[in-house]
């Protein structure tokens, strides 16, 4: 199941997709870049987005609404955290599921990182989308509320991934890495903690790490998705 799924994530291009799912990733990216404006003075955001900026590196990616650009992995912790931090982002109501916090973030990180066209921006985010959607999915028992710590590390592995120009192999260590940094502990929503925010900036951080830790030859295992545990 990893081989067929790592196979349709480096074949599938843009030209591959419905018009419909054009048009969905197009409303997802436009979403979350909105939900990203909104929570960059949520209370949190302007920390996480000052360390990422203390941290410095090279300046791959931006730091959307602050302006700043940072490693594509850092960028991606702030963005995706902004992207959660009102509780506007889409959600797919079958399993409760946050489906692009992550993705999107990820896609638009490494598509300003790797320098590339908004049609293979769009391609990636899709794959990623769906990747996430379909394990939610196909997760028995069904969750009654699956959290982003737990899937969205594949989604953002995957969209980084596609951006990446990685083959069958190195999505594969991707999505494998990416299992590393699934969690599913649950998040805390009392006040004051501001911890539920930061799951999916975590999340979409250890997804792009596992990318482009994949991209230097790093290896995993293959049996993430159909394997005996």
């Amino acid at each position: 199941v990893t081989g067929a799924v790592s196979r349709h994530l480096v074949r599938t291009t843009f030209e591959d997709l419905p018009p419909e799912a054009v048009a969905a990733t197009k409303q997802h990216i436009m979403h979350t870049l909105a939900t990203i404006v909104g929570g960059s003075g949520a209370p949190g955001c302007p920390q996480v987005a000052g360390l990422v900026q203390s941290w410095g590196g090279r300046p791959e990616s931006t730091v959307l609404a602050y302006g700043h650009r940072a490693p594509a992995p850092h960028a991606v912790l702030a963005n995706s955290t902004m992207a959660h931090a009102l509780d506007f982002c889409y959600n797919d109501d079958r399993i409760a599921y946050k489906s692009s916090v992550c993705a999107v973030p990820a896609a638009l990180a490494l598509a300003e990182r790797q320098r590339l066209s908004g049609r293979e921006l769009i391609a990636a985010a899709c794959l990623g989308i769906d990747l996430g959607l379909r394990i939610g999915l196909a997760a028995e028992p069904k969750p009654q509320h699956i959290s982003s710590p737990a899937v969205e590390p594949f989604a953002a592995a995957a969209a980084a991934g596609k951006l990446l120009g990685l083959d069958e192999e190195g999505m594969a260590n991707a999505l494998g890495i990416a299992l590393c940094e699934c969690r599913a502990s649950g998040t805390s929503t009392s006040s004051p903690s501001l911890t539920k925010r930061l799951g999916p900036g975590l999340a979409a951080q250890g997804g792009v790490t596992a990318a482009l830790l994949a991209a230097a030859g790093y290896p995993a295992q293959r049996d993430i998705l159909d394997g005996p545990r």
